[in-house]
């Protein structure tokens, strides 16, 4: 029996989320912006190496967090702003192919990638916007 508990992870925490989805039982996933890094960043301390890992990966449809996520049995919603430049357009593809195939995926018109820190009225808009699409998820499946 699924708990009644959502589970939520922006950015890095994406990632995180995707590799807990396997481990624990949620009601739900949602993603905003989420990352997906190779298993070798997984045990890189968070520093230059790190960086320089992200920057010089290729192969993210074999990240754990994407295998996991994948697996998943819940329902996903996958959220990014429609001018997301710091996700690359490869993680994000594959992460709105499993939201359309597990549950919703939605791109946000303005949003960047900190949806929750608007800069100007459209990042504002568009974060208006992912507490709806969040809460319109949440409440589907309550």
């Amino acid at each position: 029996q699924k708990e009644n508990v959502f589970l939520a992870g922006a950015s890095m925490g994406g990632h995180v989320a995707s590799r807990l989805s396997k481990k624990f039982s949620f009601k739900a996933v949602i993603l905003q912006c989420p990352a997906a890094y190779i298993s070798t960043a997984e045990t890189k301390k968070f520093d230059s190496g790190f960086t320089y890992i992200l920057h010089n990966s290729w192969g993210w449809d074999n990240s754990p967090a994407i295998k996991d996520i994948k697996q998943y049995a819940g329902p996903v919603l996958v959220i990014y702003g429609s001018h997301d430049t710091e996700i690359p357009q490869t993680v994000q593809n594959l992460y709105k192919q499993i939201g359309n195939k597990q549950g919703k995926a939605v791109i946000l018109s303005g949003g960047a990638h900190s949806l929750l820190n608007p800069k100007n009225a459209k990042e504002k808009q568009a974060r208006t916007e992912l507490y709806m699409q969040s809460f319109s998820f949440i409440k589907s499946y309550t």
